[in-house]
């Protein structure tokens, strides 16, 4: 099962061995989706394949004002690429789903195959 970990806003961001055990434990890639004070849309950043890209990334992109969703995958179906990665923007787009890095107006994350 993939691990997910959610940060509600005025919490400290999870620490670094927090995020590596995670990592090591569901090493098929990470991703978050930020929530900032009076933000009508969440940032997804997903597809971190290698764990310094993904500990450098969360280093700075959270603040304990945001609202922070974190997944670590373990791959069940549709192959270890970085576009599988979790989170994902609720839309109809293909190209949307596999994005990267994305604002929409909710994300969306599951634990398992749907």
């Amino acid at each position: 099962m993939c691990i997910i970990i959610h940060k509600p806003e005025n919490v400290p961001c999870p620490s670094k061995g927090i995020l590596e055990t995670c990592f090591y434990n569901n090493p098929d890639g990470a991703g978050m989706a930020i929530l900032r004070p009076n933000a009508e849309k969440v940032e997804i950043h997903k597809g971190f394949m290698v764990l310094k890209d993904f500990l450098d990334f969360a280093a700075c992109a959270a603040t304990k004002e945001d609202i922070v969703t974190y997944h670590f995958r373990i791959t069940t179906s549709g192959g270890t690429i970085p576009g599988n990665c979790h989170l994902f923007p609720v839309s109809d787009n293909v190209k949307d789903l596999k994005a990267l890095s994305i604002q929409s107006r909710f994300a969306f994350i599951h634990n398992g195959v749907i």
